[in-house]
């Protein structure tokens, strides 16, 4: 009984060691991934996001990808809300990164108040066949923001998550081209 009671110990010290040994490794893996994103200040990211910051009415380039070649492209910019405020169409976009400049007005001309807005791409060929569109940021990386023990990048006032990146180009010498 006494042997018993003595292994069961052991298993306890072992799981308890084995505990603090993960939240270690954890904390080592973050501290990692943290200072590693510090590495990216100057560099241009590819990510995927479709948030946009009106400021001031100025003009904003939202960018996207497409799967394949597209005779027919539409942008939607929707509020806070939801709700659709204006509606852009591009004809004949090549497959690959693509951007579209949204005046900051919607369908009716006015000028939309400053704030938080989202956008949606939907493309077709001219045979009216789904051609897969994703939304993208594209910028040069400004800085790096922690917040709840993650890292953020941000690209053009943005936190971008080190999770939706798809490409980082050495140099920041690309133009902002999209927010996140």
């Amino acid at each position: 009984q006494m042997a018993q009671f003595s292994q069961l110990e052991q298993l306890k010290n072992m799981s308890s060691s084995l505990d603090t040994s993960t939240q270690v490794n954890y904390l080592m893996g973050q501290t990692i991934a943290n200072t590693m994103a510090t590495t990216l200040i100057g560099k241009t990211v590819i990510a995927d996001g479709s948030n946009i910051n009106l400021t001031g009415g100025d003009s904003t380039k939202l960018s996207y990808n497409l799967g394949a070649a597209a005779a027919n492209v539409t942008i939607k910019i929707l509020n806070a809300d939801g709700a659709s405020v204006r509606t852009g169409t591009q004809k004949n976009q090549a497959a690959g990164n693509n951007s579209y400049t949204w005046d900051g007005h919607d369908d009716n001309g006015n000028l939309l108040a400053d704030g938080a807005y989202t956008y949606e791409v939907t493309a077709s060929t001219a045979a009216g066949e789904t051609v897969t569109a994703s939304n993208r940021v594209i910028g040069v990386v400004d800085s790096v923001k922690y917040q709840d023990g993650a890292a953020y990048l941000i690209v053009g006032g943005y936190k971008v998550d080190l999770s939706t990146i798809i490409e980082i180009v050495n140099g920041g010498n690309q133009s902002y081209q999209g927010n996140g």
